[in-house]
This record gives C-alpha cells, sequence and structure tokens, in this order.
C-alpha cells in the first residue's frame, strides 16, 4: 500500500504508546486518585467540549482535505487557505459557545448530584477553543501530506501532559481537584499550540489573505460540503459522547465516570483505524480527482481486512482477560464489565467497514452520508431513552452496538449501490472463526495466582495462535510481509 503502509504502521505505533500512556492514567491512576463523581465530571467536560467543537468548526477540517488540491500552491502561501482556517475557528467558536449555554441548561440539572460538575462547568469554553483549533491546523497539516506528526502531538504528548498532571495530584499535597482540572484542560490545549509551531518551523504558516482566489463557484461548493461535514460530524461525535451526556442525564455524574473508565477499554480495538483513516482521507480525495475507483475499491477492501484483523485480535485478547481487567480496577467498577464487551463489539463493526467513511464523505455523494447519521442519531437517542433507565450504563452501551450495527449496515449498502464494490468476503468468516478458536483456546488456559503473570501468559498464547493461523491461511498480504521481514532481519542478525 505503499505511503498508506508505511504512515499506517508509524501513526499506528504512535496511537498504541499514547494508549499505553492513557491506560495508565485511566484505568489504573484516575480509579485510584479521583472519586467516580471527579472522573465524571472530566468526561463531561471533554464530552461538552466535542460537541461544541463539532458545531464550531463548521466543517472546515472536512473543507481543507477535500479541497486542498485546488488551493496548493507554496509560491502564493496556498491561496490564504491558513487565513480562512483561522478565520473560520473564530467564527465557529463564538457559534458553539453560545450554543453550550442553551445545551447547558437542557441537561445539566443544578442538584447535589451536578454540583460539582456545575462549579467547573465553565472549563468547556477554553477547552472547546483549543479542539476545534487543533482539528483545523491538523487538517492543514494532513492536507500538506503530514499525517503522522498531528498523530503524535495528540496520541502522545497530549497524553503525557495529562499524565504528569495525575502524577502531580499524587505526589503533591498542594496539587487538588481544582488545579487538576486546569493541567487537564491545558494538556488538551496543548496539542493545537505545539502543532501552530511545527507549523511555523516547517515553513508554512501562511497567514496573508487571498480573496480574489474564492471564485463564487468555489465559495458555493465550499459552502455547501462544509454545511454538510458540520452535520456529518455532529452524528460522530452523538455516537462518542451522546451516551455519557444521556447517563447524566437519567443517572448521575458517578455512572459517567464509571462507563467512561470501562468505556475506554472497548476503544483499545480502534488504534489501527486512527493512523488510517487520518492518511486514507487524502489518498481518497486524490483517487477522486483522478476519478481511479480502482485504487479506492483496492485500499477499501485492505483496509476492512487488516483492520477488522487486528481489531477482532485486540477484542478477544480483552475480553479473555476481563477478569483481570476488574483487578486492575477497583471493586466498584464491575458495574461496566458490559460496556467493554458491548463497545468493543460496536468499534469491531466499525473497523470491518475500513474507509467506507471516507469514500462516502469525500465524493460526490457526500449529502447522503447526513440523512444516514440523521438515522443513526435518531437511533441511538432512542436506544439509550429506552435502555438506560433499565440496564443503566450497560444499556448505554448495548444501546451503541445496536444502532452502531445497523448504520454501519446502510453505508455498506449506499457503497455498493453507488460505485458497486463492497468490503467483505470469506476472508472475513474465516477472522471470525480465528476469533473464536482462540477465545476457546483461552477457556482451558489456567488462571494464574497474580494476575500480571495472567495477563502475559494468556495474551501471549492468545496472540501467537492467531498470528499463526492468520499467517498460514494468508488473511492479510501485508501482515504477511510485515511478518517475513521481521522473521528475516531476526534470522540475519542471529
Amino acid at each position: 500500500m505503499g505511503q498508506i503502509e508505511r504512515q499506517t504502521i508509524k501513526g499506528s505505533l504512535y496511537s498504541y504508546i499514547g494508549v499505553a500512556i492513557g491506560f495508565v492514567t485511566t484505568a489504573v491512576l484516575f480509579p485510584r486518585l479521583l472519586t467516580t463523581e471527579q472522573i465524571g465530571v472530566l468526561s463531561l467536560l471533554v464530552a461538552y467540549a466535542q460537541l461544541i467543537s463539532v458545531v464550531g468548526n463548521l466543517g472546515f477540517p472536512s473543507v481543507v482535505i477535500r479541497f486542498f488540491p485546488y488551493f496548493q500552491n507554496k509560491q502564493k502561501g496556498h491561496n490564504g487557505l491558513l487565513f480562512l482556517v483561522l478565520l473560520v475557528l473564530g467564527v465557529g467558536f463564538t457559534i458553539g459557545a453560545v450554543l453550550y449555554s442553551f445545551v447547558e441548561q437542557l441537561f445539566i440539572v443544578p442538584d447535589l448530584e451536578n454540583l460539582l460538575y456545575l462549579k467547573y462547568s465553565w472549563f468547556v469554553y477554553p477547552l472547546s477553543f483549543f479542539v476545534i483549533a487543533f482539528m483545523h491546523v491538523d487538517a492543514y497539516n494532513r492536507a500538506l501530506g503530514n499525517a503522522v506528526t498531528g498523530s503524535l502531538i495528540k496520541e502522545i504528548t497530549q497524553r503525557v501532559f495529562i499524565f504528569i498532571s495525575a502524577i502531580l495530584f499524587w505526589y503533591f499535597s498542594f496539587i487538588h481537584f481544582d488545579e487538576l482540572v486546569l493541567f487537564y484542560v491545558a494538556s488538551f490545549s496543548s496539542s493545537s499550540i505545539i502543532l501552530f509551531i511545527f507549523l511555523k518551523y516547517k515553513k508554512e504558516l501562511f497567514l496573508r489573505p487571498h480573496f480574489s482566489f474564492l471564485k463564487k463557484k468555489l465559495r458555493k461548493v465550499m459552502f455547501s460540503y462544509s454545511l454538510y461535514s458540520v452535520i456529518a460530524g455532529l452524528g460522530n461525535v452523538v455516537i462518542q459522547r451522546i451516551d455519557a451526556i444521556m447517563i447524566g442525564y437519567f443517572v448521575n455524574v458517578s455512572a459517567v465516570g464509571i462507563y467512561t473508565t470501562t468505556f475506554f477499554f472497548g476503544t483499545i480495538i480502534l488504534v489501527p483505524s486512527r493512523a488510517l483513516s487520518r492518511i486514507s482521507s487524502i489518498i481518497v480525495a486524490d483517487a477522486l480527482k483522478m476519478n481511479d475507483f480502482q485504487r479506492i475499491k483496492s485500499v477499501y477492501v485492505k483496509s476492512s481486512i487488516n483492520q477488522f484483523l487486528i481489531g477482532a485480535l485486540l477484542l478477544v485478547g480483552i475480553w479473555s482477560n476481563i477478569d483481570n481487567c476488574f483487578r486492575i480496577l477497583p471493586r466498584e467498577f464491575e458495574e461496566g464489565k458490559y460496556v467493554i464487551l458491548f463497545i468493543g463489539l460496536s468499534n469491531l463493526v466499525n473497523l470491518s467497514l475500513g474507509i467506507n467513511f471516507q469514500i462516502i464523505h469525500l465524493s460526490r455523494y457526500y449529502r447522503s452520508i447526513t440523512y444516514f447519521l440523521l438515522i443513526f442519531c435518531t437511533l441511538i437517542v432512542i436506544t439509550n431513552y429506552l435502555l438506560i433507565p433499565i440496564y443503566g450504563i450497560a444499556g448505554a452501551a448495548l444501546a451503541s452496538f445496536i444502532s452502531v450495527t445497523i448504520y454501519s449496515l446502510l453505508r455498506v449498502i449506499y457503497v455498493y449501490r453507488k460505485f458497486s464494490f463492497q468490503p467483505f468476503g470469506i476472508v472475513h468468516v474465516k477472522i471470525i472463526g480465528i476469533t473464536l478458536i482462540c477465545f476457546m483456546v483461552n477457556l482451558v488456559i489456567p488462571v494464574m495466582d497474580h494476575f500480571i503473570v495472567d495477563i502475559a501468559i494468556r495474551s501471549g498464547l492468545i496472540g501467537l495462535l492467531y498470528t499463526f493461523i492468520a499467517f498460514k491461511l494468508n488473511i492479510s498480504e501485508e501482515m504477511n510481509a510485515l511478518i517475513r521481514k521481521s522473521l528475516a532481519l531476526v534470522s540475519g542478525k542471529m
């Protein structure tokens, strides 16, 4: 896969390092240092900031990716594109902040269970501003062909800062929860500032406007694409955050803390897709411009196979160690056991679609994704409304699984009808078979006395068996080539 393969491997490496750091902070430190209510406050701050950011970015990050090939001209400062980015940032944040002031009154009831969140709710404003700023500047940097730096900053640097703030809270008595919230928000804010400095260093920081380049026809197309991108982005954030908000509304902030902590385990399987989605957007946009649909089909199928293969391995590894997970977390988090399962399954369904979303979103059919997302948002709100009062936080996770599955099927059918290709084949059935075999083997592995030893042995045996069978069945050409190359390097050194 060339460029995609190289940058995906590098981006995935950064993502895994970031997940490791995030795991220590989210699953080890925070549950021991903070109350579930305090964790819920931090989670809700991020949830509301991301909702504001989707409205406040005005769909412009997608516009930057989609139309950069038309603006690209370094001698002319890319025809003032970065100036437009910053202009939209200011306007969008103002709109998003005003909307949040109304949303907060709807979802946050000023009673005893929400007093702690209300004390810190004003942090949503600076947090959302810098989240929006990162989305814009990162899109510009990705359009320049550098998808890895943004991943490095977001996945590692940001999480290192959060980790340091947790350590300070742990070791130094003068760091109380007030200061921790401040450090937490500053950690998110740092990403956009660092990326801005990086662009300055690379001499790609062109701030001069070039309004004459924006002809009426181009403005009209960009505005239309931006409008639909806002709705698409809002749908994606609803997928990720509405459950936490509705749990806060139907249950309490403490339940949000339990949910978001266990939710983290289910999202680990998404790591391979983060780097690929960032890189493939550029490839798909370029291929669509050249009408190279064969290239899009190839990337579509390979991305589906590789993501599903790695995601299934991670999910069977996590669920095989589910009892060990709750030997890491304090006892009060056991309520989130099935949150891990249903969120993991939801994310595996999403991974199996590969770059499906990018194909629709970057093509001339981009408007249609809006209608799918409206259907999805309706599904997720209704299922959460029905299931949370009955099953609590497990109901929210189940609602996500049901809604994501239906939404994903709609997207696959649509791409097949418009482009006459789909990503699934017998190879996906083989991956499911390998996953079930590995889980059955897990059941006969004896439980070790020390959970760390048990995790190491159980995960190692499952990983080796899974990789061996996948290699022998030639499930993924890319994975097999990587294994052969690694074996050759090892044998060459011996």
